[in-house]
């Protein structure tokens, strides 16, 4: 069965309001009066430039809004029958070059070795992002020895422990000696991320 796992903290629910509040008052003032405007005026064969200007720029940040908001459904680490796993983030940070903070990443249960949760200042592929804060990754070690971080930013505690309580469960599934400490792992957790608890 598979569960998906939001980030969403209190202040990414804020985020959300607001560009969903905006992206309200952007169609109902924005889009739909000047569309209604810039219809009647072709029809009459005058055309405004200025008015076409505003149409275009409000379309323009009715789309950006929606493109704010789609971001914060991407990104969300997903356990489905066989696998954890999480896709890029949309989202770009850094002025430099275009850097995400998530990477595509995936391990089969039955490959995993060990779990913990650490706070770094580099993106899920361990290369340094000019963030203001650690970031906390759930950093999962396969039977090779490679590891393999899922980024937990903007989740809190009780999505976390929900994440962990189901991985743990579905990889007994597959390797009955697996030990982890859930209470240590959210101990790690709150001192990785004071500010989401």
């Amino acid at each position: 069965m598979k569960k998906i796992f939001l980030r969403l903290s209190f202040m990414s629910i804020l985020e959300q309001l607001f560009f969903i509040f905006l992206l309200i008052m952007t169609i109902k003032y924005g889009v739909v009066s000047s569309t209604i405007k810039l219809i009647s005026e072709c029809k009459d064969g005058n055309f405004d430039g200025h008015l076409i200007l505003k149409t275009i720029i409000y379309y323009s940040g009715m789309l950006l809004f929606a493109y704010y908001l789609i971001i914060f459904y991407i990104g969300n680490i997903t356990l489905n029958s066989t696998c954890i796993y999480v896709k890029n983030d949309l989202h770009t940070y850094g002025y430099r070059r275009k850097e995400r903070l998530q990477y595509n990443a995936s391990i089969k249960y039955s490959n995993i070795k060990s779990i913990e949760i650490i706070s770094l200042r580099t993106d899920s592929r361990k290369k340094k992002v000019l963030v203001s804060g650690k970031i906390p990754y759930l950093v999962i070690e396969n039977k090779n020895g490679r590891h393999v971080y899922f980024g937990l930013h903007r989740m809190t505690k009780r999505c976390v422990k929900s994440l962990l309580i189901e991985l743990i469960k579905r990889i007994k599934e597959t390797n009955k000696d697996f030990k982890a400490d859930i209470n240590k792992l959210l101990d790690d957790f709150s001192k990785s991320a004071p500010f989401l608890n």
